[in-house]
């Protein structure tokens, strides 16, 4: 999937907000922008957000309302918005501020990237290697987890996120529990066949267990999952049109299954979705940030879009459900 770029610019520092927002959340207008869903429960608050770069640093405006899980739900019909590694376009990703920043904004669910260390703990990063989004260098595989949380995994994004640190699954999952959705672990790096049994337990006995998917682009790795669990969803990463095929006779196969295409494989041929709800396999799309693309997915069958962009996909899916 591809990496969005740290954004740039610089504007006027916000004013001062009350001290019970945090301050990657400070409000800068006393007007906030329309509703987004935060969907956490039967009564819950409905909470929206902007981001502005300023000064390096990021201010949020927060709009609150009470609202209904009902009203929540109707908001976007069918269609789910997934955060890519968080809110990405926003926050450092992978980060626990960047996962927080999405469900804030309103995304139904996350999706996040799992290695796993030196010491067989299941760490939240998306390279194999430290060098592009920590202040460490070399393989994530030969670090322990404790080496790894005194790494810097904000700094590289933007100064204003310095100090953020790279999470470990099990505190991935303990910090969105009650406010995702759903959640997308892709399994990225093992060490071996025994660190997968490893994540598959940490999930299993998480509160988010029947809320998750694992994808993989390693097909091999959902296999293993399979074998330890016959129940949690799995879902086949499709980068390329000709790896479509055997991913569908596979998803088929098994009913707990889903399909999550390169967005370009199924803009250039459509009909691969139909061929896939037909089946009745679900299938999710990445990375998608453009309303335009967007909308000829969802004319196609498309109903999960993983994006940069949270809050651009959130205004698309708000029109193309009315």
């Amino acid at each position: 999937m591809s990496t969005p770029k740290a954004s740039s610019g610089s504007l006027p520092p916000p004013k001062p907000t009350p001290p019970l927002v945090p301050d990657y959340l400070s409000s800068t207008k006393s007007t906030p922008p329309r509703p987004r869903v935060n969907r956490n429960s039967r009564k819950h608050l409905i909470i929206s957000m902007r981001v502005i770069p300023w000064e390096g640093q990021f201010g949020y405006i927060i709009g609150r309302t009470e609202g209904s899980a009902e009203e929540a739900e109707s908001h976007l019909g069918d269609i789910e918005i997934i955060g890519h590694r968080g809110y990405s376009a926003r926050a450092p990703e992978n980060t626990l501020v960047s996962l927080d920043a999405a469900l804030t904004a309103g995304a139904a669910a996350v999706e996040f990237d799992v290695h796993v260390a030196s010491c067989g703990t299941p760490v939240v990063i998306h390279d194999e290697t430290l060098d592009r989004t920590t202040d460490g260098d070399g393989p994530v595989s030969r670090q322990t987890v404790e080496r790894l949380r005194t790494l810097d995994a904000g700094t590289w994004f933007d100064p204003g996120f310095a100090g953020e640190r790279i999470p470990t699954l099990a505190e991935t999952l303990d910090h969105v529990a009650g406010r995702a959705d759903h959640i997308y672990p892709e399994v990225k790096g093992i060490r071996e066949p025994s660190d997968i049994d490893g994540i598959v337990r940490i999930v299993r006995d998480s509160a988010m267990s029947a809320r998750t998917t694992f994808i993989s682009i390693d097909w091999s790795i959902l296999e293993h999952i399979r074998a330890r669990d016959a129940d949690i969803r799995i879902g086949f990463i499709v980068e390329t049109a000709d790896l479509f095929d055997e991913a569908l006779s596979r998803a088929v196969a098994d009913p707990a299954t889903i399909l999550d295409l390169n967005h370009e494989v199924a803009l250039e041929d459509p009909s691969v979705v139909k061929r896939a709800k037909d089946e009745g396999v679900d299938v999710v799309t990445w990375t998608v940030n453009e309303p335009d693309e967007a909308t000829l997915l969802r004319q196609a069958g498309v109903t999960g879009f993983t994006t940069d962009h949270v809050d651009r996909l959130l205004a698309w899916a708000g029109q193309e459900s009315v």
